[in-house]
């Protein structure tokens, strides 16, 4: 069990999210939405020679697979939170189970 107290939450007023995290969840939240949508809007359009391509059914995997990346993009992205660390990738082989969990 945790003999101190957590970090930024040593006062009962003090936020359990940082700046930060609200960046990271503001913006993951508009380009999961924009891929999305934007998906869901044009790949109906979609026509070669003057036919419709993909089925709905292939349209509808089509976007559960975006978001599925989306989600593991997400999972990646939002390990590293501090301003200063842009290497998102960093340590990334050191969590075994992480790795575990992002292939499974």
């Amino acid at each position: 069990l945790l003999e101190r107290p957590p970090k930024n939450v040593a006062h009962k007023k003090q936020s359990l999210l940082s700046p930060e995290m609200y960046k990271m969840i503001l913006g993951q939240s508009l380009y999961q939405t924009v891929v999305l949508l934007g998906g869901v809007v044009a790949l109906p359009y979609y026509k070669q020679d003057g036919v419709q391509v993909l089925s709905q059914l292939e349209i509808n995997s089509i976007i559960f697979n975006s978001f599925i990346m989306c989600q593991l993009f997400n999972l990646i992205a939002c390990r590293k939170i501090n301003p200063k660390e842009y290497n998102i990738f960093a340590g990334l082989h050191k969590n075994f189970v992480f790795l575990l969990i992002l292939l499974l």
